[in-house]
């Protein structure tokens, strides 16, 4: 199914590279050099509603842009890891990996990864949302990580983005 969304490839900071050890099992026999060219591809479905509650409305939208999202990634998820490197998603419902076998920790988006890429998170009382540049708080993020060089990241993201 055709998804429409923006994402951005961005190097993984160090401070998020140590929690991905606890989410993703792969990731813990990895060394510190070869975790260097692990990236982040955020991705942002624009939403009718705002996701700044927990409405009926809200909750049903959720729901599709995270399976969506799910269904849209995991062919990509797959064709990163022909390519010999390792890629895998969160899923955003449960914030587990969507390939491997979790590692005993979550993650969220609006908890970890973005604030260190320069989002604004903002604190809604139930939780925290991502604030989108364009689409302020009628966004849906979700998040998928790979592991190779940045030209095979890109080349991968692009072919899949001629699909979209």
């Amino acid at each position: 199914p055709s998804l429409s969304l923006q994402w951005q490839a961005y190097q993984c900071p160090s401070a998020l590279r140590v929690h991905l050890r606890d989410v993703f099992i792969e990731l813990q026999g990895r060394t510190k050099a070869e975790l260097e060219n692990l990236f982040i591809i955020q991705c942002f479905q624009k939403t009718e509603h705002s996701m700044t509650g927990f409405y009926s409305e809200q909750e049903e939208e959720r729901e599709v842009k995270a399976n969506s999202f799910v269904d849209w990634v995991k062919p990509w998820l797959t064709r990163m890891n022909e390519e010999n490197e390792w890629a895998d998603g969160i899923d955003p419902l449960t914030a587990s990996p969507i390939l491997g076998v979790g590692g005993g920790s979550f993650y969220v988006d609006s908890e970890f990864g973005l604030h260190l890429l320069g989002f604004n998170i903002q604190d809604v009382g139930c939780c925290k949302i991502v604030i989108h540049d364009e689409w302020q708080a009628n966004s849906f993020p979700s998040s998928f990580f790979a592991l190779g060089e940045r030209e095979q990241v890109q080349k991968v993201m692009e072919e899949v983005g001629e699909c979209m």
